[in-house]
C-alpha cells in the first residue's frame, strides 16, 4: 500500500478488520459501503485503524477528525464539503453536543449524498440518548446511516478478557506483576 494514496475499502479489507476487531458475526454486516456511519465513541478507534490501513490519515490530508461542541461546526462543514468531492473520510465526534446544528448537518448530508465521490465516508459519533424522550439526532440521519455500537461484554471475566485483548502477548510478558487464577 502506498503511503500517499488511499487504498480502496474492499469487502476483503472490511471483513478482515471486522473479524479481527469485532468477530465474525459483526463482519457479516457488509452494508458498510453506504457513506454515512453513526457510531459510539468506543468504535472510533476501529475507524481510525481501518483508515490507516487503507491510507486515510491526517498526514495524507484525506482523514479529517473533528470534535464538535466548541464552535467547530463551520470547520466540519468545510471538511465535509471537501471530502465529499475528493473521496476523503470525515469523523465528526460528539454530534449530540450540537443540537441546534443537527438540522443543518442533516441538510448537508442530504445535499452531499447526491453527488458524493464514491470513496467519501462520513462517520458520526454520539453518546446514546439516556431515554427515548431525550433523543435529539434527526430521524433522517438515523434512518439513512449504518449504526455501529461496541457493547461492553457482560460479566467481570468477559470484561477483563476484552481489556487484555488490547495488549500483545509480548507486552503482557514484560509486566512485573504475576496474576495467578485458581
Amino acid at each position: 500500500m502506498g503511503h500517499n494514496q488511499p487504498q480502496k475499502c474492499t469487502k476483503y479489507h472490511l471483513v478482515s478488520l471486522l473479524n479481527e476487531k469485532q468477530g465474525s458475526t459483526f463482519a457479516n454486516f457488509l452494508h458498510f459501503f453506504y457513506p454515512v456511519t453513526l457510531l459510539t465513541h468506543s468504535a472510533l478507534k476501529d475507524v481510525e485503524f481501518l483508515g490507516r490501513t487503507l491510507g486515510y490519515t491526517a498526514s495524507n490530508k484525506n482523514f479529517h477528525n473533528i470534535s464538535l461542541g466548541q464552535g467547530q461546526e463551520k470547520v466540519a462543514e468545510e471538511a465535509m464539503e471537501r471530502a465529499s468531492k475528493l473521496g476523503h473520510w470525515v469523523v465528526l465526534q460528539n454530534i449530540h453536543l450540537v443540537k441546534l446544528w443537527l438540522p443543518r448537518l442533516e441538510k448537508k448530508i442530504e445535499e452531499q449524498m447526491e453527488e458524493a465521490h464514491k470513496d467519501y465516508r462520513l462517520f458520526l459519533s454520539a453518546d446514546p440518548a439516556p431515554t427515548p424522550a431525550s433523543h435529539i439526532i434527526p430521524d433522517t440521519i438515523l434512518e439513512t446511516s449504518i449504526k455501529i455500537t461496541n457493547e461492553p461484554p457482560s460479566g467481570i471475566f468477559a470484561n477483563l478478557h476484552k481489556a487484555l485483548d488490547n495488549f500483545t502477548q509480548e507486552t503482557l510478558e514484560t509486566c512485573s506483576k504475576v496474576f495467578i487464577h485458581d
